[in-house]
């Protein structure tokens, strides 16, 4: 992340180069998806994830947000899943659940 954008490895241009590619919009980020910038089911979980968390941050609709990033790879389980957690999240306030609470998933 880089002041409200994520910067990412443009996944096209491996193994030859490494570029870094910044995606700052929602347009944007959906292109990186669209595009196969982003790989890798974890990869477009995460890249994701990172999208609609700051298009909510910038104050625009999570909802419709969500949907224009998963129509960009709409076979993408890792995305659609990540995605439902940001806006589970959003609707709790950004609070995890106290079953998710990681002290006391450690002590058992």
């Amino acid at each position: 992340m880089e002041r409200g954008a994520i910067v990412l490895i443009d996944q096209r241009k491996l193994p030859e180069r490494t570029t870094l590619v910044r995606a700052a919009t929602l347009e944007e980020q959906v292109e990186a998806i669209r595009t196969l910038a982003v790989r890798g089911a974890p990869a477009l979980g995460a890249f994701g994830a990172f999208s609609l968390a700051l298009a909510i941050a910038r104050g625009e609709d999570p909802e419709s947000s969500r949907s224009l990033l998963l129509s960009s790879r709409p076979t993408a389980v890792d995305l659609g899943n990540c995605m439902e957690e940001v806006i589970l999240a959003f609707e709790r306030g950004g609070q995890r659940p106290p079953w998710e609470h990681p002290i006391r998933s450690f002590k058992g």
